[in-house]
């Protein structure tokens, strides 16, 4: 080991370790428009959940429109607007209409969410971004791999909550609503199968958490409606 850490190549940079992963090499809306912020602006996100959808503000608290809080499965208000982002990205936003927003208010709305659990801001997102491309088919599954995800032949079966999911695609939106990658153990099913990873430590590296992240955040398939009868 020793005299691996002695050798005159330098280490590789980043552009150099995404080049390990199978990506698609194309310019994407974030390479060059910043993430939506939520309270910066008059055309914020926090505006169009205000305005166009009875989102409330109480006690220093961010709070669902009323009628949708008083649910037993939602939470009575979020101290964070991150906390309350990745409600919404998870769940769905209460009295959505799409035939309240503009073009420009629907698409800022969905980048929102959808950037919900990728590590980045609105103020830092180019900067963090600007080599980051979207990962291609093959390099998802090697990663997906690392984290507990068995293909089996078009699905994929997660070994931490004996759920078995339909498609690739599935599973990218799933991982696009969760805020952590390898669940608590409160969160895990019966598997037999889970003690590939006893002590639940993600066994990847920030660049390939990065990746992945953007990889889910960028499906095409809808963020999910929400449930009149709870989260």
């Amino acid at each position: 080991r020793v005299w691996a850490a002695m050798s005159e190549l330098p280490l590789p940079n980043f552009a150099d370790r995404q080049r390990l992963l199978p990506v698609i090499k194309k310019e994407q809306w974030f390479h060059e428009i910043e993430v939506p912020s939520f309270a910066s602006g008059s055309d914020s996100v926090w505006n169009i959940l205000r305005d166009k959808f009875q989102f409330r503000y109480v006690g220093g608290k961010y709070a669902l429109p009323l009628e949708f809080a008083k649910l037993s499965d939602c939470p009575d208000s979020f101290t964070l607007d991150l906390d309350l982002r990745k409600f919404l990205c998870k769940n769905g936003i209460p009295n959505y209409d799409e035939s309240k927003l503009s073009v420009e208010e629907r698409t800022n709305l969905q980048r929102w969410l959808a950037f919900a659990n990728v590590p980045v801001t609105s103020h830092n997102s180019i900067y963090k971004l600007r080599e980051v491309n979207v990962l291609a088919e093959e390099g998802a599954k090697e990663l997906l791999k690392e984290i507990g995800f068995d293909e089996v032949h078009t699905s994929f079966y997660y070994v931490y909550t004996d759920k078995t999911y339909a498609s690739l695609e599935d599973v990218r939106t799933y991982i696009r609503s969760l805020s952590d990658l390898v669940p608590s153990k409160e969160e895990e099913g019966n598997s037999q199968r889970r003690n590939r990873n006893k002590q639940h430590k993600l066994p990847l590296d920030d660049d390939q958490v990065l990746h992945l992240r953007v990889w889910a955040a960028m499906s095409e398939l809808p963020l999910p409606k929400f449930n009149l009868y709870g989260a």
